[in-house]
């Protein structure tokens, strides 16, 4: 057919689209995390340990904040074509799965930290790929 692309362009745009819907879904999860913060703190203030009422809303302010930064920057990875995306993207990996396993220790297995597992899962998908960037050749 003449209107396909070759696999290698196919690819390609799969691999970005693959990044846009990671972008989007931490920088979701991140905005999704934010809008929990009154929760939380209430949470928070009833314990009677003053370590938890102090660090826990700030950290889960913290978490909300960096998971939308890095679907900031892992947009921008989809713009860039080089080697050195694809460790961006498996660098970016470790925010969501780090703020899994706090929910985890912290609060428990909650339902926000399956969707932080899915946004690591799709960072380490996202990664692998991608096609590495070829050198041109010098002849």
């Amino acid at each position: 057919m003449q209107g396909d692309a070759p696999p290698i362009m196919q690819r390609h745009k799969l691999s970005n689209l693959l990044i846009y819907v990671t972008a989007g879904l931490m920088a979701l999860t991140g905005l999704l995390h934010l809008s929990g913060y009154s929760g939380v703190n209430a949470a928070a203030q009833a314990t009677g340990s003053a370590d938890v009422q102090q660090l826990l809303p700030l950290l889960w302010l913290v978490v909300g904040v960096d998971l939308v930064v890095t679907g900031l920057i892992v947009a921008l990875v989809a713009f860039e074509n080089s080697n050195g995306g694809r460790l961006v993207l498996f660098a970016a990996a470790i925010s969501p799965i780090a703020a899994a396993g706090l929910q985890v220790v912290y609060l428990g297995f909650i339902p926000p930290t399956a969707l932080l597992l899915l946004d690591g899962a799709l960072a380490i998908a996202s990664a692998v790929w991608r096609e590495p960037r070829r050198r041109r050749s010098s002849m």
